[in-house]
């Protein structure tokens, strides 16, 4: 009888079979986001091979760049083609590691407030089967005392015992 947990003997096993799947995965979205950047590249060879890399430089305000190239066109005057990219570069530096702060910042006070959540909510409502607060764990039974006396149940901790039997 064969024991279905095992590896199959001509096959892969499910470790393998998880591992190739998303070793396949990991190489697709590299080929994607490499399509991406050849894509991109492509697109933007003009503004590269007309400005060169100066186009990453600071040089003044964005709007008003933006409406220099806009409006050279309707204006009969030459293409207004340069346009300085750093500043949108820099404001996208900043938003995202201001954004990357305050998430972790939010993420500190919700880890901080669920592990509290957590514990009051264990202290006052225990697991099924878990002793109750102030009792002991269930490998801790004994017989109960007293007239008719017989079963079996849950006692106080020993303290508690000895003070209230003495």
């Amino acid at each position: 009888m064969r024991n279905f947990l095992e590896a199959e003997e001509h096959g892969f096993s499910p470790d393998q079979r998880a591992e190739l799947g998303l070793g396949a995965l990991v190489c697709v979205v590299v080929l994607v986001l490499l399509a991406m950047l050849a894509f991109i590249l492509k697109e933007a060879w003009p503004s590269f091979a007309h400005n060169g890399l100066r186009w990453f430089g600071a040089g003044g305000n964005v709007d008003n760049q933006i409406q220099a190239i806009f409006t050279s066109g309707d204006q009969n005057q030459a293409p207004q083609l340069l346009f300085h990219a750093w500043p949108l570069i820099w404001s996208t530096i900043l938003t995202t590691g201001f954004a990357v702060v305050i998430s972790f910042v939010c993420s500190l006070f919700v880890a901080v407030f669920n592990g509290r959540v957590r514990a009051g909510l264990a202290e006052a409502h225990p697991g099924a089967g878990g002793p109750a607060a102030g009792e002991r764990a269930v490998g801790h039974l004994r017989a109960a005392r007293g007239a008719g006396a017989g079963a079996v149940h849950r006692q106080p901790p020993e303290s508690a015992s000895r003070t209230r039997h003495r």
